[in-house]
């Protein structure tokens, strides 16, 4: 999706320049970088779970753990987020080191 954007952008700077005799002003050309920047620098991921943990410290050592680390991050002091994809091997791994993820209610 980004190299859409990117040739969207670069087609568009193509089109104005031909279509003019005059060069681009760098209002415009810096416009369509800004543009183009906005456009590439934000990266969808996917659904994820946000697990709030009952203390700070439950948060680091899981978010820290060699078996768990890989599938989560910290988010604030006391959240953990999961992508969707990687639940079920963080919910084993959570598992090994002793503690368990209810499900939903």
């Amino acid at each position: 999706m980004r190299g859409c954007r990117e040739r969207t952008n670069s087609l568009l700077k193509q089109v104005l320049e031909q279509n003019s005799s005059e060069p681009l002003p760098e209002s415009v050309q810096e416009f369509l970088s800004n543009a183009s920047e906005k456009a590439t620098s934000l990266r969808d991921l996917g659904e994820a779970k946000l697990i709030e943990c009952a203390s700070s410290h439950l948060a680091a050592l899981i978010a820290n753990d060699p078996l768990t680390k890989n599938y989560c991050q910290l988010v604030g002091s006391r959240a953990l987020v999961v992508l969707a994809i990687h639940e079920g091997k963080f919910r084993k791994a959570l598992r090994q080191i002793g503690y368990a993820l209810p499900p939903v209610r």
